[in-house]
Protein backbone atom coordinates (compact mmCIF):
# COMPACT_ATOMS: atom_id res chain seq x y z
CA UNK A 1 0.00 0.00 0.00
CA UNK A 2 1.49 3.30 -1.05
CA UNK A 3 0.51 6.34 0.97
CA UNK A 4 1.11 9.86 -0.22
CA UNK A 5 3.64 11.62 2.06
CA UNK A 6 1.09 14.16 3.31
CA UNK A 7 -1.07 11.30 4.61
CA UNK A 8 1.65 9.45 6.52
CA UNK A 9 0.98 9.23 10.23
CA UNK A 10 2.31 7.18 13.10
CA UNK A 11 -0.69 4.87 12.72
CA UNK A 12 0.11 4.30 9.05
CA UNK A 13 3.74 3.62 9.94
CA UNK A 14 2.75 1.08 12.60
CA UNK A 15 0.14 -0.54 10.34
CA UNK A 16 -2.74 0.55 12.57
CA UNK A 17 -6.03 1.58 11.01
CA UNK A 18 -6.90 5.09 12.11
CA UNK A 19 -10.20 6.89 12.28
CA UNK A 20 -10.43 9.17 9.24
CA UNK A 21 -10.23 12.91 9.78
CA UNK A 22 -13.65 14.54 9.89
CA UNK A 23 -12.50 18.02 8.94
CA UNK A 24 -14.37 19.30 11.97
CA UNK A 25 -13.09 21.14 15.04
CA UNK A 26 -10.11 19.53 16.79
CA UNK A 27 -10.54 17.67 20.07
CA UNK A 28 -9.78 19.69 23.19
CA UNK A 29 -9.08 17.96 26.49
CA UNK A 30 -9.86 19.51 29.86
CA UNK A 31 -9.08 18.36 33.37
CA UNK A 32 -11.92 18.62 35.88
CA UNK A 33 -12.20 17.52 39.48
CA UNK A 34 -14.53 14.65 40.33
CA UNK A 35 -16.89 17.20 41.93
CA UNK A 36 -16.98 19.24 38.72
CA UNK A 37 -17.68 16.11 36.62
CA UNK A 38 -20.52 15.26 39.00
CA UNK A 39 -21.91 18.77 38.58
CA UNK A 40 -21.73 18.54 34.79
CA UNK A 41 -23.42 15.11 34.84
CA UNK A 42 -26.13 16.36 37.22
CA UNK A 43 -26.80 19.38 34.98
CA UNK A 44 -26.99 17.13 31.91
CA UNK A 45 -29.41 14.83 33.71
CA UNK A 46 -31.78 17.73 34.35
CA UNK A 47 -31.99 18.59 30.64
CA UNK A 48 -34.94 17.30 28.61
CA UNK A 49 -32.72 15.55 26.06
CA UNK A 50 -30.00 14.33 28.50
CA UNK A 51 -26.97 15.46 26.47
CA UNK A 52 -23.64 13.64 26.51
CA UNK A 53 -20.87 15.02 28.69
CA UNK A 54 -19.25 16.65 25.68
CA UNK A 55 -22.48 18.30 24.61
CA UNK A 56 -23.25 19.35 28.20
CA UNK A 57 -19.85 21.04 28.47
CA UNK A 58 -20.37 22.82 25.14
CA UNK A 59 -23.77 24.08 26.29
CA UNK A 60 -22.47 25.18 29.69
CA UNK A 61 -19.59 27.07 28.10
CA UNK A 62 -22.03 28.71 25.69
CA UNK A 63 -24.30 29.72 28.57
CA UNK A 64 -21.34 31.09 30.50
CA UNK A 65 -20.15 33.13 27.55
CA UNK A 66 -23.61 34.60 27.02
CA UNK A 67 -24.22 35.38 30.71
CA UNK A 68 -24.26 38.98 31.75
CA UNK A 69 -21.80 39.41 34.60
CA UNK A 70 -22.24 43.10 35.22
CA UNK A 71 -18.49 43.58 34.75
CA UNK A 72 -17.12 45.99 32.18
Amino acid sequence: MSIRPEYRTLGNFLGVEERPATGQNPVTAIRLSEKMWESVDAWAGRQDDTPSRSEAIRRLVDLGLKAKTGKT
